[in-house]
């Protein structure tokens, strides 16, 4: 087996666990997998939303960074981020997140109310 695909299943065993809620086993998971590929952009996104979802913003923040470093083009990756941007009130980084990320997936709505929102925002100034 190799590397990338052992990082794959260790992937998927995150995500069943997941499902189940069992989010300690999950994070578990995603680190194994990163222990197989550090490049795997999946797992370091779903690493850092459930860092996130523990009040850890900056590893957070530095893990949807690395996912976006090792594939540009992934929406997880920006969306993310931008939410932690949003939440951290960085709207010109937020904003540029964004965008990325509808280029990838040109009708997320949650996506078209953010960029909604910074605007707002900006024509409140």
């Amino acid at each position: 087996m190799t590397e990338d695909v052992a990082a794959d299943i260790w992937y998927n065993i995150g995500q069943a666990m997941v499902d189940v809620g069992d989010l300690y086993s999950a994070s578990r998971a995603y680190r194994i997998a990163l222990s197989h590929d550090p490049d795997h952009s999946e797992s370091l996104v779903n690493l850092g939303i459930l860092q996130h979802r523990e009040g850890k913003t900056e590893e957070a923040r530095s893990l949807f960074s690395s996912a976006i470093s090792k594939n540009p083009t992934m929406f997880e990756g920006n969306f993310n981020l931008a939410l932690v941007c949003l939440h951290q009130g960085k709207y010109h980084e937020c904003r540029k997140l964004v965008e990325k990320a509808l280029i990838a997936f040109p009708d997320h709505e949650h996506c078209k109310k953010i960029l909604n929102t910074i605007k707002v925002l900006y024509e409140s100034i």
